[in-house]
C-alpha cells in the first residue's frame, strides 16, 4: 500500500475495502492469494 491508499473494514458485509494505485492493489492481490486458503 502506499501513502494515498486507504483499508476499510465493513463489518456489515465482513469486506475489506482497499484504494490505491492499480501497482499498489496488484501487489495486494497477490499476497491475498497465497494468504487466502480454505480452512481444513
Amino acid at each position: 500500500m502506499t501513502a494515498r491508499g486507504s483499508i476499510t473494514l465493513d463489518s456489515r458485509t465482513n469486506s475489506l475495502l482497499l484504494r490505491d494505485t492499480d501497482r499498489a492493489l496488484k501487489e495486494v492481490e497477490r499476497w491475498v492469494r497465497q494468504l487466502d486458503v480454505p480452512l481444513k
